[in-house]
């Protein structure tokens, strides 16, 4: 293809991506029988800036290609996104056995490394660790470990500020002390977490009827 305009995308998905500049390109060929055909190529998304917004990601000279040759189809390379010293890390593919999803089996990874994602007005995630996805597209396994670097949550209110007035005076509270107050629109509730969230989760999708 001589190249599709991505920049189409933001009018389609504004909630996930802002405006973002870029070109698709297609280059496959199909061989084999119509039982058992075989595609080899690469798709490419070439973004002269990437940006996401669930995430607050600005990421300039951003290429990422799909490659498909001899039954596999992979991530080539492997995605980086960094933001000053944090890293995001994506490696992914998948091996056709059969066009079915018992026959397609998955491997991949992503990598964090204190990295925010999400960066909304409302909340915001800081994430380290890794997580591994196996299986097939009929049954896929993902296992690993997060970190929770930050967690931050802000209480708001539209154009109101939210200012809790509390629990009448003549209220008694039984068996424990009073509950802290609720913070203002304006206040961050949540800082430093320090938990870490260990994952092993297998999935089967269920077959159509």
């Amino acid at each position: 293809s001589a190249g599709f305009d991505l920049s189409l995308l933001h009018t389609l998905i504004p909630t996930v991506l802002d405006p973002s500049p870029g070109r698709l390109y297609a280059d496959l060929a199909i061989s084999g029988t119509v039982g058992k055909p075989v595609m080899e190529g690469a798709i490419r998304a070439r973004f002269e800036r990437l940006r996401l917004t669930p995430i607050g990601l600005d990421q300039p000279d951003a290429d990422i290609t799909l490659r498909l040759r001899e039954q596999q189809l992979t991530l080539w390379p492997k995605v980086v996104f960094v933001q000053g010293g944090r890293r995001f890390e994506i490696e992914l593919g998948a091996t056709l056995r059969s066009p079915t999803p018992a026959g397609i089996d998955l491997q991949g990874s992503l990598v964090f490394d204190r990295f925010p994602i999400l960066r909304r007005q409302d909340i915001g995630l800081v994430l380290s660790g890794r997580i591994d996805l196996a299986g097939t597209l009929a049954r896929p396994s993902v296992k690993g470990r997060l970190h929770v670097n930050d967690l931050q949550v802000r209480v708001l209110g539209g154009d109101r500020d939210v200012r809790p007035l509390g629990p009448p005076a003549e209220v008694v509270f039984v068996g424990g002390d009073k509950p802290p107050p609720v913070p203002r629109a304006s206040e961050t509730f949540a800082g430093q977490i320090g938990q870490t969230v260990d994952l092993d989760i297998s999935v089967e999708v269920p077959r159509r009827g």
